[in-house]
């Protein structure tokens, strides 16, 4: 009895020594061929490591501010006016630049390769001030008009799923009177495995067009010259001139006779 003990300890001894040997191999064909995870820049959080096995996660969520200046004129087209000034912007835009990425990594060599990815690619959104002198001939009664409003650009969210799946080999039969494939001590479970080529699927797709919105005074320059949505229009100021070249001295004249009341 004691004899058989012993024999069926060591059985399980040479039995689980083998069994070990195998995975042993089986993990070395890996070694050195496992695909890496694409270069990126993202920031990353490794939630769960194990040999070559991880899980990590990459995210960013990014938002830049900036302001522009712009300047603008136009001149009047009518010849008979001889092309005077008709209309100044000088516009001011205060921005946030965003977007959002987020991908958590399932890379598991032996078994399958999971990148889905979530992204909110880059948008602007900002409010936009304008403010605009109109010339208005001959009358000269000229405008200021003051606009501005929130302004959303085109966004457009994203999402893929990156696929790789493990691929295996083994010989079954070498032939009919060798079995070393299966019973001798560098014998492994697989010959041979890889993981599949990159299959990228498309999960989601989705677009939001560009819009403004909280609106003050006007866009349109037509309408704004009328007076309407215009603000504050005419006041005390004194009317900017026009031609400075052939202008000047008399709109200087006509400004100080009208202002001392002659």
């Amino acid at each position: 009895m004691k004899n058989a003990n012993i024999l069926l300890a060591f059985a399980a001894l040479l039995f689980s020594s083998v069994m070990a040997r195998k995975s042993y191999l089986v993990k070395e064909e890996h070694r050195g061929r496992i695909p890496k995870i694409r270069a990126t820049t993202y920031p990353q959080e490794i939630v769960y490591q194990n040999f070559d096995d991880d899980i990590t996660v990459f995210y960013q969520a990014k938002t830049a501010a900036a302001w522009e200046w712009d300047q603008t004129m136009a001149e009047n087209q009518d010849t008979s006016i001889k092309a005077l000034p008709d209309v100044y912007h000088l516009t001011l835009d205060i921005f946030l630049n965003q977007s959002v990425y987020f991908s958590p990594v399932i890379n598991m060599p032996r078994l399958v390769y999971l990148e889905p990815i979530l992204q909110l690619q880059e948008f602007r959104f900002g409010y936009k001030l304008d403010i605009a002198y109109f010339w208005i001939y001959p009358e000269r009664k000229d405008l200021i008009c003051i606009s501005g409003f929130f302004s959303l650009s085109p966004i457009k969210l994203i999402s893929t799923l990156v696929i790789r799946i493990q691929e295996c080999y083994k010989t079954l039969i070498n032939c009919i009177y060798n079995f070393k494939n299966w019973k001798s001590e560098d014998s492994k479970f697989f010959e041979k495995c890889s993981q599949s080529g990159k299959t990228s699927i498309t999960m989601l797709e989705k677009d939001w067009d560009a819009e403004t919105f909280g609106t003050y005074g006007g866009t349109d320059d037509a309408i704004l010259r009328t007076g309407q949505d215009c603000s504050p229009g005419t006041g005390w100021w004194p009317v900017a001139i026009g031609d400075i070249q052939t202008h000047y001295i008399s709109n200087l004249v006509h400004y100080m006779a009208a202002e001392s009341g002659f």
